[in-house]
């Protein structure tokens, strides 16, 4: 076994002591990723499971999102950022549904952030998504679409798409998001920043 953790546990307060638990309670000696690592992992995952030729891999998690560039079906470079939907949603949403100042502090946050990836304006192709937001979306979209298959995967998911999303959500307050076909309630109250 080779268990490793993410920025859940790299950005976390108590991080060390909870590698240390882990090995002591477990037996388990984690591997903390640092940022570049795990945009690695999530792009190397997704590379041998899609057709990814020139692109990018974006994995959206709850602490930190990554982004990798692809090139000739390997993975060039990765970054990672603290804008996971947990985290934006902690740090800039205190009211719900969100007010128009906090979806604009969500989206600057995401600009600054994503302006630290000088590499980043380069990137041509696809864009393959990972991530339990990523999913939620498809999820959503699959619904709207009466999708006939069970599974997403290879599921295409415009920005047409993610844009309708993003205005339903800004709209509804918890307990109608939690009607919405498709979106789990363990994402219901995250889902807008991710």
């Amino acid at each position: 076994i080779i268990a490793t953790a993410t920025s859940a546990v790299r950005d976390a307060a108590n991080g060390a002591e909870f590698v240390e638990r882990a090995r002591s309670e477990l037996g388990l000696e984690l591997r903390v990723l640092d940022g570049e690592r795990e945009a690695y992992y999530g792009t190397i995952g997704a590379l041998n499971d899609v057709a990814l030729s020139d692109g990018a891999v974006v994995d959206i998690g709850g602490g930190s999102a990554q982004i990798s560039l692809v090139r000739g079906r390997r993975y060039v470079q990765g970054q990672s950022a603290p804008i996971g939907a947990l985290a934006l949603t902690d740090r800039l949403i205190k009211h719900d549904p969100a007010s128009d100042g906090e979806l604009k502090a969500v989206r600057g946050e995401i600009e600054r952030q994503l302006d630290t990836f000088d590499w980043l304006d380069g990137v041509r192709g696809q864009l393959v998504g990972l991530g339990g937001t990523i999913r939620t979306l498809a999820r959503i979209e699959a619904e709207r679409q009466d999708y006939p298959l069970f599974t997403l995967h290879g599921f295409e998911l415009t920005q047409a798409s993610v844009e309708e999303s993003i205005n339903q959500f800004r709209t509804l307050p918890l307990n109608k998001r939690l009607k919405v076909a498709g979106l789990r309630s363990d994402r219901a109250d995250i889902i807008l920043a991710g």
